[in-house]
């Protein structure tokens, strides 16, 4: 309903006038009279002329009906409003002609028709649908009023004084604006690439979800879903397959979960789904399976298919959980129990989950107390020339030796590393370890041993890395050739910028004359143009490539393959994780004389390696038979 506006009010004022002027003019003959005896001929003529002046000229319509509702009288405004002559109007039922034919009594409804005084119609303005003969429709504004006519051929009844405004244009904005303002309203609470609710939204419902459970005793379950290998399909496809890859997945979630359930996008390809009133984590479950078997089916990509997968973490609330973040952050904690097994399943975060994650975060914690206090361990696993007896040098390998757990494998504690941001510290870590032994190693007169560490990419990406190592060296009295940086393949090829930066870093490395090599090579998505692309010294490849290669034809090729591609581009290979003396002859065979393992020794503390360079029985390799200082082993 439209409230009263400052020309409504001015047009009600008007409607008073214009009834009394009505009144004038349909009384018989001696009321006219008795009433004009009381005024002066001029003030008479004054007050027709003032009505007729105003029902002519107002852009509002005035009509008088009759209790049924059919039009007396009219002003021009009205035919023009209804876009009909007054033989269409004059005589007929407002009801027959005005109105929307979707809104329109039946006939017998218009026949038995009458103006009820005690309506609200008489009461506060009212807004109807109408149409004209052409069929355009518009929007009417009526404000009624009853007036009393006591003219001889009405008979002296009653009837309605009615102002018709057309508010389409008013009605329309309004629509507008309320279009405008539930589209600000979407945006705010919507992914707009998916539709789907975004981390806003899932909040809101998470809370009333929780809030209404906490009431009936039902608690909430929420499913965080991440999808499997989702940069790969970015880097190989492009970010166009990656936008269809997630709105595909939106498609599935939304079709396969229950209703009332909320399906929401609260990261790059995260999702959540809310679920009110589960009770048990088998029920979750069942949902997960169901969700990731349906994402299975191949989504359509240009001439072929991309696969979907996906790993999900589930939790239920507890009965005193009043903030959704909470219940996220359990079913993320699942989500990355999955991951850490595997991928492409479903975990659920109870009790057993919920006591090894808290033994976790200590950890965590426990580790980033130790490495801030520069109390990381590195051992020293050497490099050698098997064929020739040779030692080439060592690798810094970090270790962890906790008070009370004992040895902490470096596949625990480098995880920990990458999810709490501490890469670029442990990599420092490592230069200064590195560094400090090659000086003891110098000292004691053994200035031909190479050093090695690694750097990941958060590293390489650090425009002082490059700087702080020239620094050391120099403080040092460090030759740079003795030191040589590995960098991992998965650090390169994580996206092309990575590449890039990799590749800055590299170049400045060169330009210092610290060696570079590629570790792990041979699992990853390196190959050629990586090779060629990045100046390396030297290859590593991936201790699995090992597994099994004597036995293995397909592995053999595989390493075969390599170790060709490292000689046509003059790249010296070491085979690393050569545990014994028979994988030692395997390398041997297939051309491979450098090796790393523990058929030289297994890593070793730093105040043993001189003792045992010189009980070993490697000899370090003489600077003389070096030829190119800038090769990682010559």
């Amino acid at each position: 309903m439209l409230a009263l506006d400052p020309q409504t009010l001015g047009f009600l004022t008007l409607l008073v006038l214009a009834a009394v002027a009505v009144r004038l003019l349909f009384r018989n003959q001696q009321n006219a009279r008795n009433v004009l005896a009381s005024f002066t001929p001029g003030a008479s003529r004054i007050s027709s002329r003032i009505f007729r002046i105003a029902a002519e000229r107002s852009t509002d319509g005035i009509v008088l009906q009759d209790m049924n509702a059919r039009v007396i009288w009219a002003n021009p405004a009205y035919f023009r409003i209804m876009g009909r002559p007054p033989e269409q109007i004059i005589g007929h039922c407002a009801l027959d002609f005005a109105l929307h034919p979707d809104d329109r009594p039946s006939v017998a409804e218009i026949e038995s028709f009458r103006f009820d005084p005690t309506s609200d119609e008489f009461l506060k303005p009212t807004l109807h649908r109408n149409s004209r003969p052409n069929g355009q429709v518009f929007w009417a504004q009526l404000t009624m009023s009853l007036v009393d006519l006591e003219d001889a051929e009405l008979d002296g009844q009653t009837a309605v004084l009615v102002s018709c405004r057309d508010v389409s244009e008013q009605i329309e904005r309004e629509a507008r604006l309320k279009d405008a303002s539930r589209a600000l309203e979407h945006s705010a609470s919507h992914d707009p690439l998916t539709g789907l609710a975004n981390r806003s939204a899932v909040l809101n419902f998470g809370d009333h979800a929780l809030g209404q459970g906490n009431i009936s005793g039902q608690p909430t379950g929420l499913l965080h879903l991440d999808l499997d290998r989702f940069k790969e399909v970015n880097d190989r496809h492009g970010h166009a397959a990656g936008d269809a890859l997630l709105q595909h997945a939106a498609n599935v979630l939304t079709k396969t979960v229950r209703r009332g359930d909320l399906v929401g996008r609260i990261g790059g390809d995260e999702f959540v789904v809310v679920c009110p009133g589960v009770t048990a984590l088998d029920d979750l479950n069942w949902l997960g399976q169901k969700i990731i078997a349906s994402l299975a089916a191949p989504m359509p990509w240009g001439d072929g298919t991309i696969q979907c997968a996906a790993s999900i973490g589930a939790a239920i609330s507890t009965p005193d959980m009043k903030d959704p973040r909470a219940l996220i952050a359990m079913a993320d904690s699942a989500l990355y129990e999955v991951k850490r097994a595997g991928r492409g399943d479903v975990a659920a975060y109870d009790e057993g989950l919920h006591r090894r994650q808290q033994a976790r975060q200590q950890l965590q914690s426990e580790f980033a107390v130790m490495l801030s206090a520069n109390e990381m361990e590195f051992r020293f696993q050497p490099l050698i020339d098997y064929e020739n007896s040779q030692l080439l040098g060592f690798e810094a390998i970090a270790c962890w030796h906790h008070p009370k757990i004992g040895e902490i494998s470096p596949d625990v504690f480098l995880p920990m590393a990458i999810e709490m941001n501490l890469m670029h510290e442990l990599d420092l870590a490592a230069m200064h370890a590195s560094t400090r032994n090659l000086a003891t190693l110098r000292a004691a007169e053994l200035e031909t041993v190479v050093i090695s560490f690694n750097a990941s990419s958060e590293t390489l990406a650090q425009e002082s890395f490059v700087n702080r190592l020239a620094w050391e060296l120099d403080r040092l009295e460090l030759p740079p050739d003795s030191i040589a940086v590995e960098v991992q393949e998965n650090a390169i090829v994580a996206s092309s910028g990575a590449i890039r930066e990799s590749e800055k870093a590299i170049a400045r490395l060169k330009e210092l004359g610290v060696r570079v090599a590629l570790d792990d090579f041979g699992v990853g998505y390196a190959g050629l143009a990586h090779l060629a692309q990045l100046d390396f010294n030297g290859v590593k490849t991936d201790p699995t490539l090992l597994q099994n290669i004597a036995g293995n034809p397909s592995r053999r090729k595989i390493f075969d393959s390599i170790v060709s591609l490292c000689d046509s581009l003059d790249i010296r290979i070491i085979a690393k994780g050569v545990d014994d003396d028979a994988m030692a002859k395997t390398m041997q065979n297939l051309g491979c004389k450098l090796m790393q393992g523990r058929v030289a020794a297994p890593p070793m503390p730093a105040d043993a390696l001189v003792d045992w360079i010189k009980t070993s029985g490697y000899t370090p390799v003489p600077a003389a038979q070096d030829p190119n200082p800038g090769r990682l082993a010559s």
